[in-house]
């Protein structure tokens, strides 16, 4: 009588790891610099001659009401009436150039400020306002040189060491610049506008502890008035890597500029870093409802719904986000996330192939094109993309496991081990790659080494229950028999659905004929999985072997509904009819296996069995 055929197989698993770029780049709406010279708007204090006509006083209040209102050609008018008939007012000729400055005619604002120096070389305002025509030309040099007269001539005016330090700022030399501001603010310590600049300056210089309580104190003196505040001071503690603080300043200046679209941006980038990705999402679109209609925005509420799952809406947003920016790589790659991740990975490689020509030099695209590649098991192409992000970047220890799990998969097990060990000494705290070193090791047999690596990512992440199976498979190749049930037991401890650890311990009780105890083990196996025609086969040879033959007949019956042409299914389950004195049905069954039967010694065994049967059944 033929024996049964038991081919048990032990699985090791192997992770391939999807690289995704942590995104986005923080991109924050920046703050302002130093603050503008206002437009002339109050009541101006004019020195009056003695024996000027009060004709002259109404045509000078008549243009300081006009500038007031802001119709500066009427203005203009007014103060050009009195210099025909005062042509040496000194004053007047400040007014009339500062009107025309207000207007952007900066060639007659010049000579109107011009001819108030010359005829008084000691007026600061006029030197104040020509030095504003200047910061506005971008002239800096001129202005800082005007606002030094000026400051001469008025030593102790806060406001002049503001706005010359708002001219160094705008010349990048910081360090003059945060002396005017400190000087403005020993001048007038209430005074937030220095505060504010202070602080700008300390944040341009990246020091952004000491800008935080600049901005601060400027906040105290005017709260009423700081949207502008809160959105600098947030994004210093953005700087920090502080973001709940930060997120708090925008919802500050939120409160204050509730229809102010960028608040809500740079908050919703907040939530992001926070992993608070629906309310990420929410900022979001309250910013694209006010009519923040750019790329970055789509492409970070994108990501923002890619995190929770609803990529509908956020495929949608990347290419909403791409038809507003032909050149926006991360709404290419991250929309090529989501059709990996949808194993549609045709497009998912169109998409990167595009981010990889806006941006040749970022390794995560290459990295991921390689995963897709690697989905569609074309190796050659995703080593080449796993090499070229080496290529980008030598440090990055993905591109090397991610190669390393291609060479395995091509059992190319020496290449696999330098991959995984370059990728381990970069990142020395993986476990994953101490998981698939080991892998290789074990399909080399070097089971010594396998242990070993598969015992450094235990120790690295105890609860891997990927490790403890696949070590208790190593063990189980040195017939280390009480280290393989101890490790698929803790594997099955820490991942109780875990199919292929019951199998494999019932596998090992099977061969340590504890056969209870593998039925047990196999049947978890099929309360878990009906698709497995082996564990059906393993668990009726048990049965068989038990002569439990009418627990055997279903198992043999299972397999042949799951493999229904192979010529050994019907040749076991012919042997329990046969058992079980079903002469008809085990006579049927060899005859099928007959009809599969590939090799012509079997063939013969089994013609020989079938002329036996029929005899008997006679």
């Amino acid at each position: 009588m033929a024996k049964f055929k038991l081919t048990p197989f032990v699985i090791v698993s192997v992770l391939v790891a999807l690289v995704i770029a942590i995104g986005p780049v923080l991109s924050l709406f920046d703050q302002s610099k130093s603050r503008p010279t206002e437009a002339p708007g109050g009541t101006p204090v004019v020195r009056i001659p003695p024996e000027t006509s009060k004709e002259i006083v109404n045509l000078i209040n008549r243009g300081n009401t006009f500038a007031k209102q802001g119709n500066y050609d009427q203005a203009i008018a007014e103060y050009s009436q009195i210099l025909i008939l005062l042509p040496k007012f000194v004053e007047v000729y400040r007014l009339r150039g500062r009107a025309y400055g207000v207007k952007g005619d900066y060639v007659h604002a010049l000579e109107d400020l011009n001819k108030a120096i010359s005829l008084n070389a000691t007026d600061a305002d006029s030197y104040l306002d020509r030095a504003n025509i200047y910061n506005v030309q971008r002239d800096y040099l001129k202005a800082i040189a005007d606002y030094s007269k000026a400051i001469e001539l008025k030593p102790d005016n806060a406001a002049l060491f503001n706005d010359r330090g708002g001219a160094f700022v705008n010349r990048n030399d910081y360090e003059k610049a945060l002396a005017d501001f400190s000087k403005a603010i020993d001048l007038a310590p209430n005074d937030p506008t220095a505060y504010f600049n202070r602080g700008y300056v300390l944040y341009t210089l990246n020091q952004y502890d000491k800008a935080i309580p600049n901005f601060t104190k400027a906040i105290e003196l005017k709260p009423s008035d700081s949207v502008q505040i809160y959105l600098n001071r947030g994004n210093a503690y953005v700087k920090l890597g502080d973001y709940n603080k930060a997120a708090n300043d925008y919802s500050k200046a939120i409160e204050l500029a509730p229809t102010n679209a960028r608040l809500y941006y740079n908050r919703g980038l907040m939530y992001e870093q926070l992993d608070d990705l629906q309310k990420a999402a929410a900022d979001f679109s309250k910013a694209i409802e006010l009519g923040l209609n750019t790329s970055a925005i789509y492409t970070s509420r994108g990501q923002a719904l890619a995190s929770q799952r609803n990529y509908d809406q956020a495929l949608a947003d990347f290419t909403t986000a791409i038809q507003l920016e032909a050149n926006n790589a991360e709404a290419f790659y991250s929309r090529g996330l989501i059709y990996s991740g949808r194993n549609d990975y045709d497009k998912a490689i169109a998409d990167y192939t595009q981010a990889i020509a806006i941006s040749p030099n970022t390794p995560g695209f290459y990295n991921n094109r390689g995963y897709a590649y690697f989905g569609k098991k074309e190796h050659d192409k995703a080593i080449a993309d796993f090499t070229a992000a080496i290529q980008v970047d030598s440090n990055n220890a993905e591109a090397y496991y991610n190669r390393g799990v291609v060479q395995s998969e091509r059992a190319n097990f020496s290449q696999a081990i330098i991959d995984y060990s370059k990728a381990i000494t970069l990142s020395p705290g993986t476990p994953g790659f101490y998981n698939n070193r080991g892998f290789a090791y074990f399909n080399i047999n070097d089971f010594d080494r396998a242990i070993a690596d598969y015992t450094q990512a235990a120790e690295l992440k105890p609860d891997y229950a990927l490790t403890y199976l696949n070590r208790g498979n190593a063990y189980a190749k040195k017939g280390d028999t009480d280290n393989t049930l101890s490790d698929y037991t803790k594997a099955i401890a820490l991942a109780p659905n875990e199919a292929n650890a019951y199998y494999n311990r019932g596998v090992t009780y099977y061969r340590l004929q504890n056969y209870g105890a593998a039925i047990a083990d196999l049947s978890k196996v099929l309360e878990l999985r009906q698709d497995l025609a082996d564990v059906y086969n393993l668990r009726g040879a048990i049965y068989a072997d038990q002569k439990l033959y009418d627990l055997a007949l279903p198992d043999f019956t299972a397999v042949i509904n799951l493999q229904p042409g192979q010529a050994r299914n019907y040749y076991n389950r012919g042997l329990i009819y046969y058992r079980l004195g079903d002469i008809p049905k085990a006579i049927a069954d060899f005859q099928l296996s007959l009809q599969y039967e590939k090799d012509p010694a079997q063939q013969k065994d089994t013609e020989t069995l079938i002329a036996e049967l029929s005899k008997q059944n006679k």
